[in-house]
């Protein structure tokens, strides 16, 4: 992938996170999922990742920012209740949601879900339509016109092939298996998701990497869950470090990633967790088209 763009913003984000005192690998790992701070990963803890189908979760990307984004209008929920509130609401979701992918270094995916996010409080203050798949390819358009050299970029690739998946097929059959049951609808959206994400970026995965996880589309649901308690956890200590705070803060990320990083571990150990494959490129191509 390209170099990271290490601006004021996000070495300032790196140097909050520091504040925290969580020490080894789950340390190492809040710092990664909230602030783009991977330097302090260890091989050992990348493979393990990597061999458990979760290193997505070892890179802010989307799914970090979508995050973001459900927080910021869940705290901002009474913004309406006021006049012309939504459109507060909208724009100061907005610009939260620019700051923390600033924050965290710009990654290909992380900018693509904040356009596609931004696209989305926009039509919420208009009352407009919203087509996810047209928000999507707006996205990479404007992208590539800002900077062409993302088109070879993995990050960009895999963040684009797996939205686009998940908007074609995933959402479709999400609706497909609904039952009057909410928490079963919950449980299989978050299966159907992992499955179809997983499954449209496994030739890419393989022609890169040379594996893929068969673990992980099973795995990834639960790493999610858990995964989303560290950057909201790591999101809220980076806008407001306060010192008394702190232990709090400190307890719950240590316990919490080092509970995501013990998943990544026993996924990776378990046998046929995942198949060494190289695709080759014109496979791979033949593939997707």
């Amino acid at each position: 992938r390209l170099p990271a763009r290490n601006t004021a913003l996000h070495l300032h984000a790196a140097e909050r996170m520091g504040r925290l005192r969580i020490p080894g690998d789950a340390g190492a790992v809040c710092r990664a999922m909230t602030a783009g701070d991977r330097s302090g990963i260890t091989p050992e803890l990348r493979a393990a990742y990597s061999r458990s189908g979760l290193s997505h979760l070892l890179a802010v990307s989307g799914l970090h920012t979508g995050i973001v984004f459900a927080l910021v209008n869940l705290m901002l929920w009474w913004l309406p209740l006021l006049h012309r509130g939504h459109l507060v609401r909208n724009l100061l979701a907005t610009v939260c949601i620019w700051l923390f992918v600033a924050a965290a270094g710009f990654s290909p995916s992380a900018v693509r879900a904040a356009v596609m996010c931004t696209m989305l409080q926009f039509a919420l203050a208009s009352a407009s339509e919203y087509v996810a798949l047209n928000a999507l390819a707006a996205a990479g358009f404007g992208m590539l016109l800002w900077n062409p050299a993302w088109l070879g970029d993995i990050s960009f690739q895999l963040s684009f092939i797996a939205v686009a998946a998940i908007l074609a097929w995933g959402v479709p059959l999400c609706r497909l298996l609904h039952t009057r049951r909410r928490a079963l609808n919950l449980l299989t959206d978050a299966l159907v998701i992992s499955l179809v994400a997983g499954i449209a970026t496994a030739p890419l995965v393989s022609h890169t990497f040379g594996t893929v996880p068969l673990a992980g589309l099973l795995v990834n649901p639960v790493a999610i869950l858990v995964g989303s308690i560290v950057v909201l956890g790591g999101t809220v200590w980076m806008i407001l470090p306060v010192g008394w705070a702190a232990p709090a803060f400190e307890c719950v990320l240590s316990h919490t990633a080092e509970g995501l990083n013990a998943l990544a571990r026993v996924t990776a150990d378990l046998p046929c967790t995942a198949a060494e494959y190289a695709l080759g490129g014109g496979a791979t191509a033949a593939v997707y088209l």
